[in-house]
């Protein structure tokens, strides 16, 4: 669903300039009525989610750092397996690409614990969710100083465009979803959600232009890969 326009329908409380700057940074298509099969971006006064209309009980998707378990991790820990995949230690923190960003979950912990975050998404319906995640992160008064200092969302394919961004960082950080089992007796709803819109086939494949040194980890059953610059 990746190569399908993104659907965007609005409710009466929404915001009209940030939908409007919605739909020409990710080509949107406008929906008048809210549709009654596929998926469709939905927003209201408040935040922007992913809605499965043939579903309803699945439930909206949407990224909110401002409560959940990302909250949760933030205020409790919970970090400590992505914090040492990328070498967080006492007076280190390193600055860091994550590749592959979707809800952008493991870059806000990061972020959270000091590194600085630039977040690469090829999806333009998670990459969507993930700027309306910002943009209410930045407006709060706890969290929105760093969050703005520490988090970037670059709306690209670390595949395709890594190298044609100039970017630098001490960590590239990768983190794909992969296709769900069948024999899985059921599956969370965001997962099903990202699954249709064809954010699971994501596959590694890094492309830099200087020489990098891999090794893998494991976290919660997921497989994280890590690459490093090497310093020669």
């Amino acid at each position: 669903m990746d190569s399908q326009q993104p659907r965007l329908y609005c409710e009466q409380s929404a915001d009209t300039d940030y939908a409007n700057s919605l739909i020409e940074r990710f080509a949107m298509q406008r929906c008048e009525q809210l549709p009654e099969t596929g998926f469709c971006l939905v927003l209201d006064g408040e935040s922007l989610a992913l809605r499965y209309c043939d579903e309803a009980k699945l439930g909206d998707v949407k990224v909110d750092f401002l409560a959940g378990r990302v909250a949760h991790r933030r205020q409790y820990g919970g970090a400590e397996a992505v914090s040492k995949a990328v070498g967080v230690k006492k007076g280190q923190r390193p600055s860091v690409i994550d590749g592959t960003a979707g809800l952008g979950r493991d870059a806000f912990v990061l972020a959270n614990l000091g590194c600085k975050v630039t977040m690469l998404e090829r999806s333009p319906w998670v990459a969507a969710l993930l700027d309306d995640g910002l943009r209410r992160a930045k407006a709060d008064a706890d969290i929105g100083s760093w969050v703005t200092e520490r988090m970037r969302l670059i709306y690209a394919s670390s595949i395709d465009d890594l190298t044609h961004q100039q970017l630098q960082a001490d960590v590239v950080y990768l983190d794909p979803m992969y296709p769900h089992r069948k024999k899985s007796a059921q599956v969370k709803k965001r997962d099903a959600s990202f699954s249709a819109t064809g954010r699971c086939r994501l596959r590694c494949r890094l492309v830099v232009g200087a020489s990098f040194e891999s090794c893998t980890k494991t976290s919660s059953g997921k497989k994280a890969q890590l690459c490093r610059a090497s310093s020669r």
